[in-house]
């Protein structure tokens, strides 16, 4: 069964609170989304204080500008499991790598619908995870791209030690491609939070 992490891009705190409280009694994580505006133009909240305050294991999504940067500060809250930092923005990721691993978390790398899965070749031996951005980063509610489903299969034939995760334009309508493909994890925002029925959109989407 392909696990579902319900996937969360905000720019008011008290909505993250909302959407955690609303998938907490299904799920063991949730993904926050972290934007500056910069890398992406669109901006999210990201106040590391009070993100260490929700109830939920998280895995953090840095899609910033540097995060060598900024890392450290998310990679240290006691409520993160993992940190995902972009091919595209990072410029060292041995260092990103050694500051998420001291603090005992997970490392992933993401990548944009552009950048194709053997273009990292070389970097992988390094992360956990590999997460295939299945839109253009910054907006929730798009329509994924058709060539996901390629990059997931090439990813699961290369990269056989590392999780697949796919992240954006995740529906009803293709998870059962996806899993076929290869993902061993979906994150999914519209389709659960948009559903009318959230427990059983997440366990829909698990089956």
């Amino acid at each position: 069964m392909v696990k579902i992490i319900p996937g969360i891009l905000e720019q008011d705190f008290s909505v993250i609170q909302q959407k955690v409280s609303l998938v907490k009694p299904y799920v063991d994580m949730v993904h926050l989304d972290i934007m500056d505006g910069d890398f992406v133009p669109q901006t999210t909240f990201r106040d590391p204080a009070q993100i260490a305050t929700l109830d939920i294991r998280l895995g953090v999504h840095l899609m910033v500008a540097h995060p060598e940067f900024s890392v450290k500060k998310w990679a240290t809250l006691a409520n993160v499991d993992r940190v995902f930092v972009h091919e595209e923005a990072v410029t060292n990721l041995d260092e990103v790598v050694k500051q998420v691993r001291s603090e005992g978390k997970k490392v992933g790398l993401s990548i944009n619908p552009e950048t194709s899965v053997i273009g990292v070749k070389e970097h992988i031996h390094m992360v956990d995870m590999i997460m295939i951005m299945g839109v253009e980063p910054g907006q929730s509610g798009q329509e994924m791209l058709p060539d996901t489903f390629e990059k997931v299969r090439e990813a699961k034939k290369y990269f056989e030690k590392v999780l697949v995760v796919v992240d954006g334009g995740v529906t009803m309508a293709n998870k059962k491609r996806l899993v076929a493909s290869g993902a061993d994890e979906l994150v999914a925002n519209s389709a659960i939070f948009d559903a009318p029925d959230i427990k059983a959109a997440i366990e829909a989407l698990a089956a």
